[in-house]
């Protein structure tokens, strides 16, 4: 168990578990210990993911000594539905009735069939947006099903892209420029655009799974194979009139993986023209990546060379303490799965 000093979270992806134990020393924060789970098979198929994390949750447990504990934990972004809403000029002790009204409104099934909660999107820029956020409570008791099961309580419980938003305010805070955070995740894919005074999130389903999938069509394999080979010898494909790879076979691979992350490509631009466009939002001047995807060969360079923008590996320990039994280098090396 956990000690009541410590801070237990997990982060429940689609194909990979994630969890960790902090500590506060003075104003820090302090990375006591953390822990992974891979879940196998494509986290497309829903059939197969509960009971897998079942097992994912309690193995994180066990590995991290919270059974017993108190626990917060993020579920995925694309398993709740949010609308960002600018609200009338109110008195603050209406906003509560106007944010109720708005969520009626919006969310698209009867209120009180989900659990649901608002937080402020922008400040000091001359209108007041939230973020309304809603989740279908028999699916969140599902997956909380799982934690109780674990032997662990829920302090509770945050959407990844918003937990992610709070990692990079407390670790960026001299970053002011508008940039936008791109998670890659496995079954999904986060941005998160950040500027002066407002945030706004959007997700779209094209993630990792989706290059996986192209390899294992491609190829004629299954896709845990698909998997490992992209893991293993996978890069995204430099293009253009570069030499290509000495071994024919990873030189094929590296170019379906390409071709694949050119539909990535193709919804993250949809995506930042639409937070332009409709949100009245600011051009990125900067990017950050996180996620697994983050670390697949040359994902750096083939979004600088197609975004035309600097981007860098999101690292969200940049202002956290690691504990002294951890080692540091592994820590950062492993820090693109520790976001949320």
């Amino acid at each position: 168990m956990a000690d009541s000093k410590s801070i237990a979270v997990l982060n429940l992806g689609s194909q990979r578990l994630s969890g960790a134990i902090f500590s506060k020393s003075g104003g820090d924060l302090v990375l006591k210990r953390y822990e992974f789970v891979d879940m196998p098979g494509d986290p497309t198929v829903d059939a197969t993911r509960l009971p897998q994390l079942k097992i994912g949750i309690q193995e994180l447990a066990s590995r991290l000594k919270i059974k017993g504990s108190a626990v917060w934990y993020a579920v995925a972004g694309h398993t709740v539905f949010n609308r960002f809403v600018k609200l009338p000029p109110v008195q603050d002790d209406r906003v509560a009735q106007i944010v109720e009204f708005e969520a009626r409104q919006n969310v698209p099934f009867p209120i009180n069939e989900v659990v649901w909660d608002y937080e402020f999107a922008s400040e000091g820029t001359g209108e007041t947006e939230v973020v309304i956020v809603a989740m279908k409570s028999d699916a969140l008791d599902e997956i909380n099903d799982q934690v109780i099961a674990a032997k662990a309580s829920t302090n509770g419980v945050d959407v990844a892209p918003l937990a992610l938003y709070n990692a990079f305010r407390y670790s960026y805070p001299d970053v002011s420029e508008p940039s936008v955070l791109i998670d890659l995740g496995a079954r999904s894919t986060n941005l998160i655009f950040i500027e002066q005074g407002r945030f706004f999130v959007r997700n779209f389903l094209v993630g990792g799974a989706s290059i996986t999938s192209a390899v294992s069509k491609e190829f004629g394999i299954g896709f845990g194979e698909a998997e490992g080979q992209k893991c293993a010898r996978g890069f995204v494909s430099p293009g253009g009139a570069v030499q290509e790879h000495s071994d024919p076979e990873i030189a094929a691979l590296s170019k379906v993986i390409r071709n694949a992350a050119s539909n990535l490509h193709t919804q993250i631009m949809r995506t930042i023209t639409f937070y332009r466009t409709q949100q009245g939002g600011s051009q990125p001047k900067r990017v950050f990546i996180a996620g697994g995807g983050a670390l697949l060969g040359n994902m750096v360079s083939f979004l600088e060379e197609k975004l035309k923008l600097p981007v860098e590996i999101f690292n969200p320990l940049r202002g956290v303490q690691v504990d002294r039994g951890l080692k540091s280098d592994v820590a950062n090396a492993d820090s693109p799965f520790l976001g949320e």
